[in-house]
C-alpha cells in the first residue's frame, strides 16, 4: 500500500495544473474574443498625409470608412462587407495609373479599453490593368500591436483589390486577436512545477530503497 501510494501523483500538483490550465483556458477565450472598432483614411502619392475627406487621382477616388467594427471568433475577424470595411474605392473612366501609389490609414481603438489608439500605415502601389480597370496591390504584411511595443498580441492585414470603370468597391482585410502572453506563462509554471515534484517524488523512493 505504501509503495503504491508513493507511484501516485500529489493531488496537490495535479489541482495546481488543472486550475492553471482552466485559468489559461478562459484568458485565452477572452484574448480570441475581441471587439475591433476604428476609422480609415487615405491618400494618393508616397508620402502623402491621409485625410478624411474622398481622395481623387484621375478617375479613381477612394472613399474612407467614418467607422468599422468586428468581434472576433476563434481569435480572428474579417471586414469587408458593403457598410462595414476599409473604404471604398470607385473608378470612372480609363486612366494611366501605372507607378503610382496610395497610402492607407486604419486607426484603431485599443481593444484593451485603455483609451490608447493603433494606426496603421499601408503603402499600395496602383497600377492600370490591360482590361482598363486599376489594380491595387497593398502590402500584405501583418502589422501587429499591443499594450506595449513589444507585445504581438493584435494584427490586422489588408488584401489587395481590382477596381473596374463604374465599379464601387470595399476594401477588406482581417484582424486576429493571440492567447495573452501570461496564459502560455501559467502553463508553463505549473508544468515546470509538476516536473520538480516529480523529481522529489523520485528521490525519496529512492532513498527509501538504501
Amino acid at each position: 500500500m505504501i509503495g503504491n501510494s508513493r507511484a501516485r501523483p500529489p493531488l496537490f500538483a495535479a489541482g495546481v495544473l488543472a486550475g492553471l490550465l482552466a485559468l489559461a483556458g478562459v484568458q485565452q477565450a477572452n484574448a480570441q474574443s475581441v471587439y475591433f472598432s476604428g476609422y480609415t483614411q487615405g491618400c494618393f502619392g508616397l508620402g502623402c498625409t491621409p485625410t478624411g475627406g474622398v481622395s481623387t487621382n484621375q478617375a479613381l477616388n477612394y472613399s474612407p470608412s467614418s467607422g468599422f467594427n468586428v468581434t472576433t471568433v476563434n481569435g480572428f475577424g474579417s471586414i469587408g462587407g458593403p457598410i462595414n470595411n476599409f473604404g471604398r474605392f470607385s473608378l470612372g473612366t480609363f486612366g494611366s495609373y501605372t507607378g503610382q501609389a496610395f497610402t492607407l490609414l486604419i486607426t484603431f481603438i485599443d481593444p484593451a479599453a485603455n483609451n490608447n489608439v493603433f494606426a496603421a500605415s499601408l503603402t499600395g502601389s496602383v497600377r492600370s490593368t490591360t482590361s482598363g480597370g486599376v489594380f491595387i496591390d497593398f502590402d500584405n504584411t501583418k502589422q501587429w500591436w499591443g499594450s506595449t511595443p513589444s507585445d504581438r498580441r493584435y494584427s490586422v492585414q489588408v488584401n489587395d483589390l481590382s477596381v473596374h470603370p463604374g465599379e464601387n468597391l470595399a476594401v477588406s482585410g482581417n484582424v486576429t486577436a493571440t492567447p495573452e502572453p501570461i496564459s502560455m506563462l501559467l502553463v508553463g509554471t505549473g508544468l515546470a512545477g509538476l516536473g520538480v515534484a516529480r523529481r522529489r517524488r523520485t528521490q525519496v523512493g529512492k532513498a527509501d530503497l538504501i
